[in-house]
């Protein structure tokens, strides 16, 4: 189940534009990033009993994922790696912006969104599928 649809990004959240195409992949992985910031705690099952406030917060943080992706690309995701160059004259500067580690691969807004809703920190416990 997707959390995010095309619709509530585009007129209730107002990302960054993203192609029809690539918007399913875009919201899976930033459903994941989300889901694993979060300790999985959100689920299908669970979701709708989630208050109203909650629900829009979790979607919220997928939106800005999602359009994290859409600005600095889906290699931020997978190499946790920000690949930006430029040349000014005579003088040209690779990785400039490269930042390595898992800061680099949530949005800020994720956690500016998710920060004071309870759904993340180390006093989250993790989901009971894994056992723990």
């Amino acid at each position: 189940m997707a959390f995010v649809t095309e619709e509530y990004y585009n007129s209730t959240f107002m990302g960054l534009p993203i192609a029809a195409e690539d918007f399913a992949r875009a919201e899976a992985w930033a459903e994941r990033a989300v889901g694993a910031l979060t300790r999985w705690r959100i689920t299908a099952d669970n979701f709708d009993s989630l208050p109203a406030w909650m629900q829009t917060a979790y979607k919220d943080a997928i939106c800005a994922q999602m359009t994290y992706y859409a600005q600095e690309g889906i290699d931020v995701a997978v190499k946790g790696v920000s690949d930006k160059s430029f040349t000014v004259g005579k003088v040209s500067v690779s990785n400039a912006a490269k930042t390595e580690g898992s800061g680099s691969m949530i949005a800020p807004l994720v956690y500016s969104i998710l920060g004071q809703s309870g759904l993340i920190g180390a006093h989250v416990p993790v989901h009971e599928r894994w056992g723990i």
